[in-house]
């Protein structure tokens, strides 16, 4: 992966997302890209909108921390396909101000003594 391509997923997020630039999304996306984001798809600026104009929560200022991966196959300096997969879950508890349920149990070690 370039140096550019590596920004150019940078500037997804910090543009597309942290700055609300619903027109950055035409500017860094192809328009037949495909986006696979949990069980949708969205293909191009165009099928991406709706996803980018949904988000109908006001925002409450507070910072969150969310765990997400995000895979990107880039050509000709424009993203051409995506996987995405967040915690949904956790977001929203934070948004709404639920407690956070159990996420992740830690198993044992297979060095640990059983029955100890």
């Amino acid at each position: 992966m370039t140096q550019s391509e590596r920004g150019l997923g940078q500037r997804w997020f910090e543009q597309v997302w942290n700055h609300g630039r619903r027109e950055a999304i035409a500017e860094m996306l192809s328009p037949n890209a495909i986006l696979h984001d949990g069980a949708s798809e969205t293909i191009g600026p165009n099928g991406f909108y709706p996803f980018f104009d949904r988000m109908g929560m006001p925002a409450t200022g507070a910072a969150i921390g969310v765990t997400d991966i995000t895979i990107m196959r880039v050509a000709d300096e424009k993203i051409v396909e995506s996987w995405q997969n967040r915690d949904m879950l956790g977001m929203m508890e934070q948004i709404q101000g639920f407690a956070r349920s159990a996420t992740y149990l830690v198993a044992p070690s297979a060095n640990a003594a059983v029955g100890s």
